[in-house]
């Protein structure tokens, strides 16, 4: 892939998907016609590995069995054709859609959301967790998804407006739930790896691209899925047990960004950065910066110092963006 400079592999899943973008790559991020970030979005498609954001990898994806922990929150992976098509449309004074989202489906958002909000804190309580980062987290992308909510339940909205809406309040869900699932099963896995050479089958999850084999070795341990990214002059090195084509978003029905999209440019940020992910929020804050909201919302820090492996003890440094 990449005009045939590099190679992809994968320690726990069969499926092999293509990167986003090359390796430390400018990504021009903007919404795509459905207002989300195509092969960008972090809770749809897997990107490169932040060690500073390391739960983002453990974003759950949909449930396919009814007895999964989240089997009854299907509405955060439900597709905004769903709520739209019980909408009342009528016609703004701009020409554009408008109407009000179902109140049936605002309950629903509203269920999940205090269901998340009790497991998040009961776990916090069990594990002793109520320490300032962690209480931030939790409390600012709770405020994050009552805005979006209140939003989508009190205002008349535009088409692409309540789409947004929606959408943010399934991200800062799916942030979150990332964040819980990190914290209670696989942060304690990273920190004691078993080194055995059995590699357990990786979880459900959105998974992450990695650059070095040791942070492909943790994570597989660990149960998340990853893909390692390789230059091809290290292909005949590697022991290679099957051969696959290569997955990319549009496999997964996600719309690409175009160059001309309908949505101004929010940042230009390199990937995997710091910026990457932090360019997600202020876009999410966008809609509500008039209220002038206290809270500054930013991406934690997670701290897994008790391991000596400097693939968790390092943060990637803020990089320049490039001259225009």
């Amino acid at each position: 892939m990449f005009d045939g400079s590099w190679f992809v592999t994968s320690p726990n899943s069969n499926d092999i998907f293509y990167p986003p973008s090359l390796p430390n790559a400018w990504i021009p991020l903007s919404r795509c016609k459905d207002t989300r970030y195509g092969q960008y979005d972090y809770t749809r498609y897997p990107q490169y590995l932040n060690k500073r954001s390391l739960h983002l990898p453990c974003i759950p994806c949909r449930p396919t069995h009814r007895d999964h922990a989240y089997s009854t929150d299907l509405i955060i992976w439900c597709d905004f054709s769903s709520p739209a098509s019980k909408v009342e449309w009528t016609t703004n004074p701009r020409g554009q859609p408008q109407g009000r989202m179902p109140t049936s489906f605002c309950d629903d958002l509203h269920d999940t959301i205090h269901r998340q909000r009790l497991r998040l804190e009961e776990e916090a309580i069990s594990r002793k967790m109520c320490n300032a980062s962690t209480a931030g987290l939790i409390h600012e992308e709770f405020m994050l998804i009552e805005l979006h909510l209140n939003r989508l339940r009190n205002c008349t909205l535009e088409r692409s407006q309540m789409q947004e809406h929606f959408h943010e309040v399934q991200r800062a869900w799916l942030t979150l739930t990332g964040f819980f699932d990190f914290v209670s099963t696989y942060q304690p896995r990273l920190v004691k790896v078993q080194h055995t050479p059995h590699i357990p089958s990786a979880d459900h999850l959105v998974g992450a691209f990695v650059l070095d084999i040791e942070s492909a070795y943790h994570l597989s341990k660990a149960g998340i899925p990853c893909w390692l990214l390789r230059p091809l002059v290290e292909f005949n090195a590697t022991k290679i047990l099957a051969l696959s084509s290569a997955k990319d978003w549009r496999d997964l029905h996600i719309q690409e960004g175009c160059a001309n999209p309908p949505y101004p440019t929010i940042d230009t940020v390199r990937a995997s950065s710091d910026e990457f992910y932090d360019a997600f929020l202020r876009a999410a804050k966008r809609p509500f910066q008039s209220l002038h909201t206290s809270t500054r919302l930013s991406q934690p820090h997670i701290d897994i110092s008790d391991t000596k492996r400097s693939v968790y003890r390092s943060a990637p440094e803020r990089t320049p963006k490039p001259q225009r």
